[in-house]
């Protein structure tokens, strides 16, 4: 599949012809192209039912949907919005529910306004795995899954190639909110953030080395020709490679029983089969920060959002705090986008802060902690920024509180991070400049996408040269 590697050129930030994604997957990665293992005869695309038809002429999105209307359902914790089960919603999933003859659901994984991913066994494979049932106004547009295969058959001598997630199988499911597409993926444990919150540090060579994988990751998904679109911790998984042949009494030992909790309308009034009986909380799969193995690893996950490099696209769902500045300007959008959220979660990796911390994300306040961490944005995108009199005077000097250093968290690991180091990483965040300031090369944080450092750049930088690569090679690798 060498055709892929030419579409994006990091070095030359030379684009093919632009094409849409649905023509590209169409004639390089048609549906009936198999996997690691094959998928059965209904797991490739189909045309939609009615009711599919129906679900996705009611509405353009789950959270659109959501938003519209007064709640119905009593709210229940650590569940998805219940009153995503509605026309073009949720899929209503019961535990022991038998999926295309062979995926038993027994607990849960994770959800979002997306999707909702239950822990499966698949009683071919005799092997648990990862169901993820799209929403029905959502599933027929879903690229995921081609841009997976895709993935999946690219080259596998990539230094990245084995930290992106794998695709198993596919279907689609008919249901009273309209026609599901489901995914099946192989089974991880929680995500770098859910390890993290409430949590310590990740030993400094975990750090290190999970930051070298999900950078040789991003390298190898570039090098395909796509952009991730959403990539934070919070899609960073990490690998659990027991879990993927655990007998149901382990997965219930480890996970705990699945609760089930009443789905219940605030009228009183019985609902209808649109939604579950019961909802299910997230089974979490812990792994506290500060008593990883060295050995750890970790998969890219969640590609739903993920777009061709030579695509147009404005706008990302990915969280303000991470999101590049060009999303904030209305700038084109491409693979110096997820460089930028990737280079914010290595230093939350490195340093267990946000380098932007504000308790209101709004998105002048994430722009103002930009420009006080960093300095002015282009002078085009301060001029067209409304709002900047409400934080920096006529001489452009901060009203109120004063700019928060670049190192400043990182230095915070006494003994851990060197001067050496710090030196190495504020090179990789800022680039460098010449002893009269001039611009020599920009780094992972440049506001500028087309100076912004690439994927590949950040891959031979100095520091993932020196520190993160060799931590890496020692502890997974080797």
């Amino acid at each position: 599949m060498n055709h892929l590697f030419v579409l994006y050129k990091p070095a030359s930030k030379q684009l093919a012809r632009p094409c849409s994604l649905f023509a590209f997957l169409h004639t390089h990665f048609p549906f009936s192209q198999q996997q690691e293992y094959s998928p059965s005869r209904d797991s490739i695309r189909r045309p939609p039912t009615s009711a599919h038809l129906r679900a996705s002429s009611t509405m353009t999105s789950n959270s659109d949907r959501v938003a519209s209307h007064e709640p119905v359902y009593r709210w229940e914790e650590f569940v998805e919005n219940l009153e995503g089960y509605c026309s073009g919603g949720y899929y209503p999933t019961c535990l022991g529910e038998i999926f295309h003859g062979r995926y038993r659901v027994i607990h849960k994984l994770g959800y979002g306004s997306y999707s909702t991913v239950w822990l499966a066994r698949d009683l071919e494979g005799h092997r648990n795995v990862a169901l993820k049932i799209i929403v029905a106004s959502e599933s027929q547009a879903s690229t995921e899954a081609q841009i997976l295969r895709a993935l999946n058959a690219g080259d596998k001598n990539h230094p990245g190639y084995s930290f992106i997630c794998r695709l198993l199988d596919e279907f689609w499911i008919d249901g009273p909110n309209g026609s599901h597409r489901c995914l099946v993926l192989r089974a991880t444990g929680c995500s770098v953030s859910d390890s993290q919150d409430g949590s310590n540090e990740f030993p400094i060579h975990v750090a290190r080395s999970m930051s070298a994988q999900a950078l040789l990751g991003l390298s190898y998904i570039h090098s395909c020709g796509f952009v991730h679109g959403d990539l934070h911790k919070g899609n960073l998984l990490f690998e659990r490679p027991e879990l993927e042949y655990w007998t149901e009494a382990e997965v219930v030992e480890n996970l705990k029983e699945p609760e089930q909790l009443l789905v219940e309308r605030r009228d009183g009034q019985p609902h209808g089969p649109e939604a579950p009986k019961y909802c299910v909380p997230i089974g979490m799969i812990g792994m506290r920060s500060d008593r990883l193995p060295e050995s750890t690893r970790i998969t890219i996950s969640d590609f739903g959002q993920s777009f061709l490099a030579t695509e147009d696209h404005d706008a990302l769902q990915t969280p303000r705090k991470v999101a590049p500045p060009e999303h904030f300007f209305k700038g084109h959008l491409g693979p110096p986008a997820d460089v930028w959220t990737l280079g914010l979660s290595i230093y939350e990796i490195l340093s267990n802060r946000s380098l932007f911390e504000t308790y209101f994300p709004d998105p002048d306040t994430i722009i103002s902690e930009m420009v006080d961490t960093l300095g002015r944005p282009p002078q085009c995108w301060w001029d067209s920024w409304a709002k900047k009199n409400n934080f920096y005077a006529e001489d452009g000097s901060r009203i109120g509180e004063p700019p928060t250093p670049l190192l400043t968290r990182l230095k915070e690991r006494e003994g851990e991070i060197g001067d050496e180091e710090q030196k190495s990483l504020e090179q990789l965040y800022r680039g460098r400049r010449s002893e009269q300031g001039e611009f020599l090369s920009g780094g992972m944080l440049e506001y500028e996408p087309s100076k912004r450092m690439t994927a590949d750049e950040a891959v031979m930088s100095d520091w993932m040269m020196r520190w993160a690569r060799p931590d890496f090679e020692r502890c997974v690798a080797g």
